[in-house]
């Protein structure tokens, strides 16, 4: 393997992700413990401490959050939902 295709090979720790969706890691940990399904997938590496996210995986599972979120958003605003509020 190159030099050149090793330093594009990195992962991600709890910390890490806490700072990408701004959370606190501790919070993060505990929520990985008792809802690991609603997080993206962790490898646990043997010898390293706490769960380890590919960068790859993390974008994937917040552009799947932003559309659901955008889905969500856009059916509350539809025309039918206004007629229904007014009823």
């Amino acid at each position: 393997m190159s030099t050149e295709s090793v330093k594009h090979l990195y992962l991600l720790t709890v910390t890490d992700l806490a700072e990408v969706i701004k959370t606190k890691d501790s919070t993060l940990s505990e929520r990985l413990k008792n809802h690991r399904e609603d997080y993206p997938p962790a490898m646990e590496i043997p010898g390293c401490r706490g769960f380890r996210f590919h960068p790859q995986d993390v974008a994937d599972w917040l552009a799947e959050l932003s559309a659901k979120a955008l889905g969500l958003r856009s059916e509350s605003e539809s025309p039918d939902s206004a007629h229904k509020k007014g009823q």
